[in-house]
C-alpha cells in the first residue's frame, strides 16, 4: 500500500494501490510434528524455505498479510515464534524450532504451502544443551515454482484516496458494515509551537544502541521495525485504538517499514501528514501496548499485553517560582524539535517532541488545567487545552508553558462536564424511550456523498469547542462515526471518552451506543455485555441490537425472541443498518422453525429493496431455506443450485453444503460421493461457523461411508480448531457416545477384528469411563477370540479385572476370562483368574459355570483328583463332558464309555439324522467300548445308532469298530484311534462360551 509523503509499506509499487491479500495460515499437531499450511486466497504462489540454525525462512513470491491466528489458538510444541514481513514485494515469515527439529515441505492438495516441523529425535534437546556450540550452516532456499494456474480475469485495481477514515479492521473480526468511501482528507491544523533552538554543531544525535532483538519484557514479542537510513529522534505513543510512530525529521520509508507480529489486528502503516517530520499510525487492538529499542538507524516497537504497571519514565518538575511564570520542565537534555500532530480520529492537536534514546518517555500521564501529558512508550506528548500553551526544547529539557505562565492548580474544568450532558444531552430516561436511543439521523448530519465534508466539520467542531465542551464535542464526533457505519473509529472515541469520565460507563446510553457499536466491530460477545443493563429492557432499540449480538453468536432462538419484540423499530431503521439486521431477523426465524415470520421479513426485505435483495445469492439462498422449511425440496434445491454457481463464495459454500444433505437424504447421493464434495468445501470456507459445519458434516459423512478413522480425526479437528464454539463440547461427546456405539451395537460388525483393534488402538481416550467403556472392551475382546488374538483379548480383561469393576460385573469378566485363558493353553492363569473375581453376587448360573473351568483347569495341570472331587455333585452335561475328558487322558475306558453314554442320550426315532456333534460322540464312545473290550456294549451301541451312522460322515469308521464279533485285537485301534478325532468335547464346550454356559450337542 504506497503511502503519501515518501512513506510505503514494504510492498512493490505495482501492488501499491490496493491491499495485500490476507494468507490464512492453518494449524495441525500430530504425534511426530508440527504442520503450518498457508492458504493463498488467489491460488498456488512460488515459495523458497530456509534454514540456519534454529530459524527457518519461508519466503513466497508475492506480499501478503499472514493470519495467525489458527496457531495463536492451537498450543504448537515445535513452533515456540513465528514472524512476519514484507520485503523486497515478498511475504517473508520466520519461525524458530526446537533444536534438532526436521524440516519437510511440499503443496498439499489444496494448492497452498505446507511446512512441517518435525519432532528432534528422543535425547535431542538434551544433547544440543550439553553439546558446545558451533555456527550453524545455513542452507540455501529451495525455491519452488507454484503449479501453473488456469488463466481467470483479473478485477481492476481502484485507486485509494488519499486519506480514508480511520478504521482499524483487525483480520480476527468482521466488520458487519463497510465504511462509506470517503473523499479529500481533512485540513492541516495551525500550528502553535515555540521555534526550536539553532542545532547544535553535530547533527549526530546520540544514541543508546542496543540490539535489534532485545525486548524490555517477555511479554512482547512481535512488533514493527523502522530501519531509517539517517539518524532520527522518535515518538511513540497510543491512542484512540492507533499505535502513533513519529520521526524529528523527514524521512524516506519508502519500503522500510517492517511487520514482523504475532499481534492479530495490526493494521497497515498509515501516513500521518507533517511538514519537517515524519510520522505514521497502525490500528492497534485492545490489551497491547508498545516497547521501544533502538539498534544504530533502526527501530524496533515491540508489541504485547499490556503491563499491570506503566515503566518508570523521566521526570515533571513543576517549577513555579519561574521568573517568567510558571512552567512544566521534563528533565531530558537530548531533545531537539516538537512536532504538532493533528489527531485525525479524536479531532484536537498533539505537541509531540522526539527523543533519541530508547526508554526516554513520560510513561504516566499528568493533568493540569491548561493541557495533559499523555502516557507515551518514547518521547513525550502534549495534549494542549488551550491555544496558548507552548512547548520547546532548552538546555535543561523540555519547557511547557504559556503566555504568563501556567495555571499550576488542580483540574477542574473537564471534571465538572456531566455525564448526562454527555450521555443523553440532558434528557430524562422517560424522554429517550419515546424517541428511540439513537438518533441516526441527525448524527449522519447529511447525505453520504457529503461524507468527507461533513466529517472534517465534526473534527473542526472539537478543535474549537471550549475545554469544557469538548468531551461533548468528541461524542458527537462518536454519534457520527457510528452512523456512518464506521465502528472502529466510534469505538475509539468512546473509549477516549470513558477515560476522562469513568462515570459514563454506568449510564445505559452509553452502555447501548458502545454496545451496538462492539457487535457491528465483530465482537458480538461484548457488544451484549454491554447492551445486558436491565435499565436497557424497555428500549427497542436496545432490543434489537441484542437480537443483532445473540443472532452474530448463533443463539438463534434468543435472535428470533428479540427481532420479535424489535420488529416495529427493525421495519423503520435506517441503512446502512436495515439490511444487514433484517437478513440477521430472516435467518434467526429459519433457524427456529418459524416459516411465518421469515416469509414475512424476507417479503418486507424484498420490498424495502425494490426487489434488489432477492437478485442476490444470499437473498435467493434464504428464499431456498425458506421452500426448503416449507417442505418444497426441489424448488429449494433449484435455489441453491443457482447459488452454487454463483460468484458470491459465502453463500456458494452454504449453497453447495446444503445441496450434499438434500442429496444424501433422497437417496441421489451416497456417502463416498458425499465426502468427496464436502472434502472440496473443507477448503472453500475457513475460519468461521461456516467452516466448523462443513467439518462436523464432513465428521459424520466419513462414518456413514465406514471410514471411521478419518471421521473421528476430522470431527476432532475442527473441535481442536474452534475450541471456544459452545459447540465444540457436543461435538467430542457426540464423537465419544459414536466411538462407544460402534463397539457396543455391533456397529464395528463392518469391520475386519484387526481393523476394529487398529481403530480402539488409535481412538481409545474416546471411550468415557464406566460401565460404557467396560462394554467396548469386553466386545472389542470378542472380537480378538474370533481371530485367535487370545493373548490380546485376555490382556484386555484382565485389565477390567483389575480395575474398577466390582460385584457380579467383575465375577463375569472374570470368567470370561478364565475361559479364554484355557482357551490360550494357560490353566494357571485361568485359575487365578477366578481366584481375582470371587465375588459374594455371583449368581447360581455362574458359580455352576466357574467350578466346571476351575476344573477343567485342574485337569489341564494333570490334578485329576482334585477336578474330580469338584464335580462330584455336579450332573450337568458339562461336567459329564469333563468326567469324559479326564477319563479319556486317563485312558480310563469303561469310565470314558459310560459318561458318554450319559451325554448322548437315547438313540433318535428311526430315519432321523444325528448332528454332526452327536455324531462326534458316538464314534468316540465306539472308540472307548472297544479299547475298553466290551464287546456287548459295542453291540448294543451298534444296535441302537448303527442305522443313524450310516448316513452320516463317519459311517465307514463306525461299521469297522462296531463290527459284529470285532474284538479289540483284530483291529488297529491304535490306527483307529489316531483316525478318529480325539474326544475334544470339552473344547468344544470352551468355543461355545460367551460368558455362560452353552450347549455343546444337539
Amino acid at each position: 500500500m504506497l503511502l503519501a509523503g515518501g512513506l510505503t509499506a514494504a510492498v512493490p509499487p505495482a501492488a501499491a494501490q490496493q491491499p495485500d491479500p490476507v494468507v490464512r495460515v492453518r494449524a495441525g499437531v500430530h504425534p511426530d510434528r508440527n504442520r503450518l499450511v498457508f492458504d493463498w486466497p488467489g491460488g498456488p504462489v512460488d515459495y523458497s524455505v530456509a534454514r540456519q540454525g534454529d530459524t527457518v525462512q519461508i519466503t513466497f513470491s508475492k506480499p501478503g498479510t499472514a493470519d495467525f491466528r489458527a496457531i495463536q489458538r492451537t498450543k504448537l510444541r515445535n513452533v515456540p515464534t513465528v514472524g512476519q514481513t514484507v520485503a523486497d514485494g515478498k511475504l517473508v515469515v520466520q519461525i524458530t524450532i526446537p533444536p534438532g527439529s526436521e524440516i519437510k515441505h511440499f503443496r498439499p492438495g489444496s494448492g497452498g504451502v505446507a511446512i512441517d516441523i518435525v519432532d528432534p529425535p528422543k535425547g535431542a534437546a538434551k544433547a544440543t544443551a550439553t553439546a558446545p556450540s558451533a555456527p550453524a550452516a545455513a542452507i540455501s532456499p529451495s525455491p519452488v515454482p507454484a503449479p501453473a494456474p488456469a488463466p481467470a480475469p483479473q478485477a481492476p485495481s481502484q485507486a485509494k484516496p488519499q486519506q480514508e477514515p480511520a478504521k482499524p479492521q483487525p483480520s480476527s473480526r468482521k466488520q458487519l458494515l463497510a465504511p462509506p468511501a470517503p473523499e479529500g482528507s481533512a485540513p492541516a491544523p495551525k500550528a502553535a509551537v515555540a521555534p526550536p533552538p539553532p542545532p547544535s554543531a553535530s547533527p549526530q544525535m546520540p544514541v543508546a544502541s542496543q540490539p535489534l532483538n532485545a525486548s524490555p519484557s517477555e511479554t512482547h514479542r512481535g512488533g514493527v521495525t523502522v530501519e531509517a537510513q539517517e539518524p532520527a529522534a522518535a515518538a511513540v505513543y497510543t491512542r484512540a485504538g492507533f499505535l502513533y510512530v513519529v520521526f524529528g525529521r523527514p524521512l524516506e520509508l519508502d519500503g522500510r517499514i517492517k511487520v514482523d507480529t504475532l499481534v492479530p489486528g495490526l493494521g497497515g502503516p498509515e501516513t500521518v501528514p507533517l511538514r519537517g517530520a515524519t510520522a505514521f499510525r497502525m490500528a492497534l487492538p485492545d490489551g497491547m501496548e508498545p516497547a521501544v529499542t533502538r539498534d544504530g538507524n533502526t527501530w524496533r516497537i515491540a508489541l504485547g499485553p499490556r503491563a499491570p504497571a506503566p515503566p518508570e519514565g523521566l521526570p515533571v518538575d513543576a517549577q513555579r517560582d519561574f521568573p517568567l511564570g510558571a512552567r512544566l520542565v521534563v528533565g531530558v537534555p537530548d531533545a531537539r524539535q516538537v512536532v504538532q500532530i493533528n489527531d485525525p480520529v479524536v479531532g484536537d492537536q498533539l505537541l509531540v517532541v522526539p527523543l533519541p534514546n530508547p526508554g526516554q518517555a513520560v510513561a504516566e500521564p499528568h493533568g493540569f488545567t491548561q493541557l495533559r501529558l499523555l502516557p507515551a512508550a518514547q518521547g513525550i506528548v502534549v495534549q494542549p487545552l488551550e491555544d496558548t500553551v507552548a512547548v520547546r526544547p532548552i538546555r535543561d529539557g523540555v519547557e511547557v508553558t504559556s503566555a504568563g505562565g501556567l495555571r499550576l492548580s488542580p483540574p477542574a474544568d473537564v471534571a465538572g462536564v456531566s455525564a448526562t450532558r454527555l450521555s443523553g444531552r440532558g434528557r430524562e430516561p422517560a424522554a429517550a424511550a419515546a424517541s428511540g436511543l439513537f438518533d441516526l439521523a441527525r448524527w449522519r448530519g447529511g447525505p453520504v456523498s457529503d461524507f468527507t465534508k461533513l466529517r472534517q466539520k465534526a473534527q473542526q467542531a472539537v478543535l474549537n469547542a471550549p475545554e469544557i465542551e469538548k468531551d461533548r464535542a468528541r461524542l458527537d464526533l462518536a454519534h457520527f462515526y457510528f452512523a456512518h457505519g464506521l465502528a472502529a473509529e466510534s469505538l475509539g472515541l468512546m473509549g477516549m471518552l470513558a477515560g476522562n469520565q469513568p462515570d459514563l460507563e454506568s449510564r445505559p446510553e452509553f452502555q447501548a451506543l458502545r454496545g451496538a457499536g462492539r457487535v457491528l466491530y465483530g465482537e458480538p460477545k461484548l457488544g451484549a455485555e454491554d447492551l445486558a443493563n436491565p435499565a436497557l429492557d424497555r428500549q427497542d432499540e436496545a432490543v434489537l441490537w441484542r437480537a443483532a449480538a445473540s443472532a452474530e453468536q448463533g443463539d438463534w432462538p434468543a435472535a428470533a425472541r428479540d427481532f420479535d419484540r424489535a420488529r416495529t423499530t427493525l421495519d423503520g431503521y435506517p441503512d446502512p443498518f436495515y439490511t444487514k439486521l433484517a437478513a440477521m431477523a430472516v435467518k434467526a426465524k429459519l433457524a427456529t422453525g418459524d416459516r411465518t415470520g421469515a416469509t414475512r421479513q424476507l417479503d418486507a426485505l424484498a420490498k424495502r429493496t425494490g426487489g434488489a435483495f432477492e437478485k442476490k445469492p444470499v437473498g435467493q439462498f434464504l428464499r431456498g431455506q425458506l421452500r426448503l422449511l416449507a417442505g418444497n425440496k426441489d424448488e429449494a434445491m433449484g435455489a441453491f443450485r443457482t447459488v452454487a454457481d454463483s460468484n458470491d463464495r459465502l453463500y456458494r459454500t452454504r449453497a453447495e453444503l446444503a445441496l450434499v444433505d438434500l442429496e444424501m437424504e433422497n437417496g441421489t447421493l451416497g456417502a463416498a460421493e458425499a465426502v468427496a464434495r464436502l472434502e472440496r468445501l473443507r477448503f472453500a470456507w475457513r475460519g468461521d461457523d461456516l467452516e466448523l459445519d462443513i467439518l462436523e458434516k464432513l465428521g459424520a459423512t466419513y462414518m456413514k461411508a465406514h471410514n471411521y478413522a478419518e471421521g473421528f480425526n476430522t470431527i476432532r479437528q475442527a473441535a481442536e480448531l474452534f475450541p471456544e464454539s459452545p459447540r465444540a463440547a457436543g461435538m467430542l461427546s457426540g464423537m465419544s457416545q459414536s466411538f462407544v456405539d460402534l463397539y457396543t451395537k455391533d456397529g464395528a460388525a463392518a469391520l475386519s477384528p484387526v481393523e476394529a483393534l487398529g481403530l480402539y488402538d488409535q481412538f481409545k481416550d474416546l471411550a468415557p469411563e464406566g460401565p460404557q467403556a467396560d462394554g467396548v472392551v469386553r466386545q472389542l475382546a470378542e472380537r480378538m477370540v474370533e481371530i485367535d488374538l487370545l493373548g490380546r483379548a485376555g490382556d484386555m480383561l484382565q485389565g477390567l479385572v483389575n480395575g474398577k469393576l466390582q460385584g457380579a460385573d467383575k465375577g463375569a469378566a472374570g470368567t470370561r476370562l478364565a475361559s479364554i485363558r484355557l482357551q490360550d493353553a494357560k490353566p494357571d492363569q485361568a485359575i487365578a483368574a477366578l481366584d481375582q473375581s470371587d465375588v459374594p453376587e455371583l449368581t447360581p448360573a455362574l458359580v455352576a459355570e466357574r467350578r466346571i473351568l476351575r476344573a477343567r483347569a485342574l485337569a489341564e495341570l494333570k490334578r485329576y483328583g482334585e477336578a474330580l472331587a469338584l464335580l462330584k455333585e455336579d450332573t450337568s452335561q458339562p461336567a459329564e463332558l469333563l468326567r469324559v475328558d479326564i477319563a479319556w487322558r486317563g485312558a480310563q475306558w469303561a469310565e470314558a464309555a459310560s459318561g458318554l453314554a450319559k451325554v448322548i442320550g437315547p438313540p433318535p426315532p428311526d430315519g432321523t439324522a444325528l448332528s454332526k456333534d452327536k455324531a462326534d460322540l458316538v464314534l468316540n464312545q465306539a472308540v472307548a467300548l472297544s479299547l475298553a473290550g466290551d464287546n456287548a456294549a459295542l453291540d448294543r451301541l451298534r444296535s441302537q445308532f448303527g442305522t443313524a451312522m450310516a448316513d452320516g460322515p463317519h459311517a465307514d469308521t463306525f461299521r469297522v469298530l462296531a463290527r459284529p464279533g470285532q474284538s479289540g485285537g483284530l483291529i488297529d485301534l491304535a490306527s483307529i484311534q489316531s483316525r478318529v478325532k480325539e474326544v475334544g468335547t470339552f473344547q468344544k464346550f470352551l468355543a461355545g462360551q460367551r460368558g455362560a454356559a452353552a450347549p455343546v450337542v444337539n
